[in-house]
């Protein structure tokens, strides 16, 4: 296999988390899988296996190479949050990294920016175009995550205002990841500016829990 072709969008160390084999030496191996869009349950589907695309970062590795410096950091951050159960104030500046940069990094947030701009740019070029040529024409970004993971970066201090949870889970229910896996929301924007509720100062969200057992994948 190429160096570093295979790319998660969800490191592997975060999956792990919710691994079906989780005293597997040495590490664990396997993940219980939901695909909605087939309605299909896998048991013991390969970790390694999900949420990855070849060279999603680009063949020029160094954007990925990079990222797995910070999902190391991160890695020992949550590990560190599961013992002790609690988030340390100082570790507040990372732990809001990690979330806008898992935010921005998925599958699903490049099919967002480049659905965005494609409606965008075809607006903009309306009556200038032939409407059947318009139709017809797929627009996209070049290096679309790259992008996402550097606004993301830039952009993460608007979020350093928000509190800080952890939840963590003592019922017999697991939790579940998904492979867009933060939650935003602001239900007092959606309340009360049901139109204004956008944007990363409006509406970031996010929970970091422990014992997790399996993986949800909205796509194939």
């Amino acid at each position: 296999m190429a160096d570093n072709k295979r790319q998660h969008y969800v490191p592997k160390s975060t999956l792990r988390h919710f691994a079906s084999d989780p005293n597997r030496h040495p590490k664990p191996r396997q993940i219980n899988l939901v695909n909605i869009a087939a309605a299909k349950v896998v048991r013991g589907a390969s970790l390694k296996e999900q949420c990855y695309q070849d060279y999603f970062y680009g063949k020029n590795t160094a954007i990925e190479k990079a990222l797995g410096q910070v999902e190391g950091y991160f890695s020992s951050l949550v590990r560190k949050m599961i013992g002790t159960r609690a988030i340390d104030e100082r570790d507040g500046w990372h732990l809001v990294q990690m979330v806008a940069l898992q935010k921005a990094r998925t599958l699903r947030a490049e099919e967002e920016l480049n659905g965005m701009m494609e409606k965008l740019i075809k607006l903009f070029m309306y009556n200038r175009v032939d409407e059947h040529d318009l139709r017809k024409s797929r627009i996209k970004i070049n290096d679309t995550s790259n992008r996402n993971v550097g606004h993301a970066l830039a952009l993460s201090p608007l979020m350093l205002d928000l509190k800080r949870f952890l939840l963590a889970n003592d019922t017999d229910v697991p939790f579940v990841i998904g492979d867009n896996p933060v939650v935003t929301t602001n239900w007092f924007a959606r309340i009360h500016h049901p139109q204004r509720a956008i944007g990363l100062a409006r509406f970031w969200a996010a929970d970091a829990s422990a014992d997790f057992t399996s993986l949800r994948v909205d796509d194939a």
